[in-house]
């Protein structure tokens, strides 16, 4: 009897795994929910981020190797030292597998939205045709989107995330086949972190604030306003960055922002750039008397001419604002200074200074993508033993905490953290955990957007000597 039992109790554990398995291929859209699966990590946080794709997977080292065929490098130093990696965070596993044109609008009322993550808002092909707004592949542009609630549901972050940008037709056509090129394949629900994250224990002033995560599908921050699409292979790719915000902004003002209290505009690294580039514009757009900053991930650079990187960045550049057309999102009185060199109003030290909007910037010393892309540096800070490259670094770092104050005007903050990544402050890890002085991000970005205290300037050790900063993730 006891030997019958135990292959019975076998057999239905059998045919258990078996259904269990093979439900999902029967029936595709069976998903166990994230917070129901065993198999999730409870701390799984899908976040804005240039690693996060919403659609397929895409091989973002193409296009770091596009820039830096543009910076006209070599391969960089050859060094037996680790590349930089970046660790990003797991995925959380996506509640549907649908991905239409929904041509909905939000509704605010909805706030069972906030529990499960922020909805999929795909612009009808009307709204898009008429606003002229469209991704790389023609196609209309979307964004995620959470109510707010309570004490938030007038108050709005919205986030431009990152992901470069392509310096040439051909460029473009590969891009407009991945998901920074189109939403056609963009997942229908998605998490949001960091200043976005719905824990209120964790996050106890923004956790209930209207979120907002723009697709980025146009090319180029968001900044691009070209009429006659490029072509390359036979395919048309359009430039219409400028008119994707716009188009989006205004569903929203339709949809509820129109009452909005609180606006803060979130952008990384190249959606960093795309939030300097438009803030005015935007801020015209918004009600009169909103509160509206700026939050910008990830784009300081210090003025660090030496040689082929210079000249790389003079190239991209001058590529980037001609083949996107760029000009009528400059600023004015920065094109009034540089009448035959646009371009240079996309360098930080030249774009920074010129904003009437307030912000608050927050950066690694040495910045993945910037250690990679324009120092071709591949070993760790501090283990980079040839004496040339560490020159490098300590030239690097000297010029960041030389320039960046000189920058910012007097109502704007700054967090600057000896950490090496570029993904810093846009997950729960990193904008919750990362310490200067004692104070997170969270807690200092907090600080510095409701008035509390005077000193807003929160600068790290800048030496070699004592990196990483402990608390980097």
């Amino acid at each position: 009897m006891p030997g019958l039992l135990t292959r019975s109790a076998l057999a239905t554990l059998v045919v258990g795994l078996l259904v269990y398995a093979v439900l999902p291929y029967i029936y595709p859209h069976y998903k166990l929910l994230p917070d129901l699966d065993p198999r999730a990590p409870s701390n799984t946080v899908l976040v804005p981020g240039e690693l996060h794709d919403t659609g397929p997977e895409v091989n973002d080292s193409k296009f770091g190797e596009s820039f830096a065929r543009f910076f006209e490098l070599g391969e960089g130093e050859e060094t037996d030292e680790p590349v930089i990696e970046e660790q990003s965070s797991e995925e959380t596993p996506e509640l549907s597998d649908e991905s239409e044109d929904s041509g909905e609008s939000l509704n605010s009322t909805d706030v069972g939205y906030a529990s499960l993550g922020a909805k999929l808002i795909v612009l009808s092909k009307a709204k898009a045709q008429k606003a002229g707004a469209l991704c790389l592949n023609g196609l209309p542009p979307g964004y995620y989107y959470r109510p707010g609630w309570g004490l938030g549901a007038r108050s709005w972050i919205v986030f431009l995330r990152g992901g470069e940008g392509c310096p040439t037709e051909k460029e473009c056509y590969l891009r407009s086949k991945t998901s920074l090129g189109s939403v056609h394949k963009s997942r229908k629900w998605r998490r949001l972190g960091g200043i976005m994250s719905g824990d209120k224990q964790r996050n106890p002033e923004f956790h209930n604030w209207n979120g907002v995560s723009l697709i980025y599908c146009d090319g180029f921050s968001f900044a691009g306003d070209r009429l006659s699409p490029m072509v390359y292979n036979g395919t048309e790719m359009y430039s219409r960055g400028r008119r994707v915000l716009d188009a989006i902004f205004t569903d929203l003002l339709r949809s509820g922002m129109a009452g909005a209290e609180r606006v803060i505009l979130f952008g990384h690294s190249a959606g960093g750039l795309g939030a300097l580039l438009n803030s005015d514009r935007l801020r015209r757009l918004l009600p009169p008397g909103v509160d509206f900053k700026l939050l910008v991930i990830s784009f300081l650079q210090p003025k660090f001419p030496q040689g082929s990187y210079a000249r790389g960045v003079k190239k991209l550049l001058q590529n980037m604002a001609t083949i996107h057309n760029i000009s009528g999102t400059l600023p004015s009185d920065c094109v009034k200074n540089y009448p035959s060199k646009e371009h240079a109003c996309l360098l930080p030290s030249i774009l920074i200074p010129l904003q009437s909007v307030a912000a608050f910037y927050v950066n690694s010393v040495y910045d993945r993508w910037s250690m990679g892309n324009l120092l071709r540096i591949r070993c760790e800070p501090n283990r980079c033993k040839k004496s040339k490259t560490r020159n490098k670094l300590q030239g690097w770092s000297a010029a960041f905490a030389e320039q960046v104050p000189s920058m910012l005007k007097p109502n704007d903050g700054v967090f600057v953290a000896n950490c090496v990544t570029h993904m810093i402050a846009l997950d729960d890890r990193t904008w919750f955990s990362t310490k200067v002085g004692g104070k997170t991000i969270a807690e200092a970005f907090g600080d510095w957007y409701f008035g509390r205290g005077y000193n807003h300037t929160h600068l790290d050790c800048f030496s070699l000597d004592c990196y990483p900063n402990p608390t980097c993730a």
